[in-house]
């Protein structure tokens, strides 16, 4: 059963793909204000099938990268959430265990300690992933699931914010 979303790109469906979390707007960047209006970006499993979860990256590009802050600006007060969502949106897993990520210390709760700093003479970048290998099996998630990261604070100042998946979709 081909995927339109697959199929369209010229992509096999059981090529390993990569995909950026969108929000309801189609938008990739989440450098945004969710302060007042929690933002949600969300990775949504199509149906027809199941999504094995292989990985995910964390870009985050700013001035500097205190290990205290978040990119260049203050430690967040409320803080990135994290989260497996069901087909009716419920959530089935706090991926950060109801520690809130707020500082760019904090992305090694989800990658394991898969994480890169690297200063530049105009920028810093973070670089943060996980990636299923020796122990860690695939995460399985079936259709009409997500994988969901909720900006609660105001990041407009920072230059670059993404997340993606990698897995590989499995046609029913």
């Amino acid at each position: 059963m081909p995927i339109p979303w697959l199929a369209a790109t010229g992509v096999p469906t059981d090529a390993v793909i990569r995909r950026y979390f969108r929000n309801s707007t189609n938008k990739v960047d989440m450098n945004v204000n969710g302060s007042v209006t929690p933002v949600e970006y969300k990775f949504v499993v199509p149906t027809g099938g199941e999504f094995l979860l292989l990985g995910m990256r964390v870009g985050l590009i700013d001035a500097r990268l205190d290990p205290n802050k978040f990119g260049d600006i203050a430690r967040l007060s409320r803080g990135l959430d994290f989260e497996l969502r069901d087909d009716q949106n419920a959530v089935v897993l706090d991926l950060t265990d109801g520690e809130k990520i707020k500082r760019n210390a904090d992305f090694a709760m989800i990658d394991g300690g898969d994480f890169s700093r690297i200063e530049g003479s105009a920028n810093a970048l973070l670089l943060s992933s996980w990636v299923a290998s020796g122990d860690d099996e695939p995460i399985i998630l079936p259709a009409g699931s997500s994988i969901v990261a909720v900006v609660r604070d105001n990041l407009t100042k920072l230059e670059f914010f993404r997340m993606l998946v990698k897995g590989r979709f499995v046609p029913d």
